[in-house]
């Protein structure tokens, strides 16, 4: 049997089946997480980050965060004791998101241990209320 243009075709089409099924199979291990479960509901209430956002941008020192061999230090800007909660959101793995509530010392400072945290990137998402004003910080950091 002489190959010809056909059987060239044939195996060609046959190929490219595969390989797209190949892909339609790998795609059904691929874990489809959204950044948060209430992700839509979050998406209407981005104007109130906005105006915290605002909010923080107009204080005269800004939260400090700093970053020790064993933890992590968040110093508060102001005088009034805050409230609220700071997240530790890791954009590769949903499950090693960290949220800690806000409980500061005299000084303003809350201290969060490393140890509770996986090596990577996170995004260190602050989101508190001081007095009668509410603000949101928000950071890219590397432990």
């Amino acid at each position: 049997m002489k190959f010809n243009w056909g059987h060239g075709l044939a195996i060609g089409m046959v190929l490219f089946m595969g390989y797209i099924l190949y892909f339609v199979v790998w795609s059904f291990d691929v874990d489809h997480q959204l950044e948060t479960p209430d992700y839509y509901g979050k998406e209407l209430k981005h104007q109130e980050q906005i105006d915290k956002s605002a909010n923080y941008s107009e204080l005269d020192t800004g939260l400090l965060i700093l970053i020790s061999e064993s933890d992590i230090q968040f110093k508060f800007p102001g005088t009034e004791k805050p409230s609220g909660q700071i997240q530790f959101y890791r954009p590769s793995d949903i499950d090693k998101d960290v949220i800690v509530e806000i409980k500061t010392n005299e000084e303003q400072t809350q201290t969060v241990e490393k140890g509770q945290l996986s090596k990577g990137r996170y995004v260190v998402k602050i989101d508190w209320e001081a007095g009668n004003q509410t603000y949101y910080f928000e950071k890219n950091i590397v432990l």
